[in-house]
């Protein structure tokens, strides 16, 4: 037996010597079921249940609490409260919600006669919360080189702004460009007084939303466990308050090693398309400027031309690693043929285009 079995057996066992051993009367049991052995901190907790079966039919109140790290149990909370007869256990339904401190925490579970008023059955499971779950006994631990890197980005709909009153959705996007599995936290900063955050609805069921300030303008947002190579995306819905000719909202990985592309918003026009760039003559040939791009991201430039189809400009491109996300790329003379520059961001999957001014 390790190490933490022999805790979590000495708590159980103190726990008994606290009055928490099972209670029942004859022919009465009250159970839990649906928990798993291990939680990871902070995620969420799905519903699990509490089944009573009775020996007389009456009226019966059911009760949790909870235990953490062997302090004295929290408030009792009513997950039911009725009728029970002996043909029908009643099993209770009870909200999970999220465990932020890890360790053990103990469930407390009892079930009152209403009539008489007396305790009839008492029952306790123990789970463990921690970060991450220990690895099941006989199952292969991962390689320790094997680690997730989850990138994130951001872009909007409409993409550069949107009208006073209409809503704007911001879609935030984490990849796993690592070689392991494993989950990311970000956080989206925004202007409160030109943005009113709506809602955020996740994609999958291991995302969701780790706190939000809206006086402050930030949501913390968090993604389940991504395997390499996966990505998921969660769409931000704001209501657009005020007209600003910019406002700019960040999306910042919460460990602080990837810095997500800035947003660039127009607010009081709703404007489509890919981003502008600006395009100035050299001695050298054209300089092509613009923002909205991963600091350092790697990027993929081609030409459209008048009468024939788009030719890629060769050579790597990179966005300047400053916080703005700027790129500024001089390039070599064009053919004459030539309209305009697209610029393609290959991880914020952010779009730009430089017309050429008229001759």
């Amino acid at each position: 037996m390790n190490r933490r079995c022999v805790l979590l057996a000495a708590l159980v066992a103190s726990l008994g010597l606290m009055g928490w051993l099972p209670l029942r009367a004859a022919g009465v049991t009250l159970s839990y079921g649906g928990l798993r052995a291990c939680y990871q901190t902070g995620r969420p907790i799905p519903p699990f249940t509490i089944t009573a079966q009775v020996a007389t039919s009456d009226t019966y109140r059911i009760t949790h609490a909870v235990a953490v790290n062997q302090q004295p149990p929290g408030t009792s909370t009513i997950v039911y409260e009725g009728g029970i007869s002996p043909a029908q256990p009643k099993v209770a339904t009870v909200t999970g919600g999220h465990a932020t401190v890890s360790g053990t925490y103990t469930l407390i579970g009892s079930l009152y006669q209403l009539s008489t008023g007396v305790l009839v059955a008492q029952t306790s499971a123990t789970v463990l919360v921690a970060d991450p779950c220990p690895t099941p006994p006989g199952s292969p631990a991962p390689p320790s080189a094997a680690m997730a890197d989850i990138h994130w980005s951001q872009t909007a709909t409409p993409s550069q702004g949107a009208r006073v009153g209409s809503l704007l959705t911001v879609w935030a996007k984490g990849r796993n460009v690592g070689q392991g599995s494993g989950s990311s936290d970000a956080i989206l900063a925004y202007d409160p007084a030109l943005l009113r955050l709506l809602d955020v609805t996740p994609q999958r069921d291991g995302d969701w939303v780790r706190s939000r300030d809206d006086e402050q303008g930030t949501i913390t947002l968090a993604l389940g466990s991504l395997a390499p190579g996966e990505a998921s995306r969660l769409p931000i819905r704001f209501l657009v308050l005020r007209a600003a000719p910019e406002t700019v909202l960040t999306l910042v990985r919460a460990d602080g090693e990837d810095r997500a592309n800035p947003l660039f918003l127009e607010l009081g026009q709703e404007i489509t398309g890919p981003l502008r760039f600006t395009m100035t003559a050299t001695a050298a040939g054209s300089e092509i400027r613009g923002r909205g791009y991963k600091p350092g991201e790697r990027l993929a430039l081609w030409t459209n031309r008048q009468g024939g189809p788009p030719r890629a400009i060769e050579g790597r491109f990179a966005a300047q690693a400053d916080p703005d996300g700027t790129v500024a790329i001089t390039l070599p003379p064009l053919g004459e043929d030539v309209t305009s520059v697209v610029v393609a961001g290959q991880t914020s999957e952010v779009v730009g285009l430089a017309i050429l001014p008229s001759p």
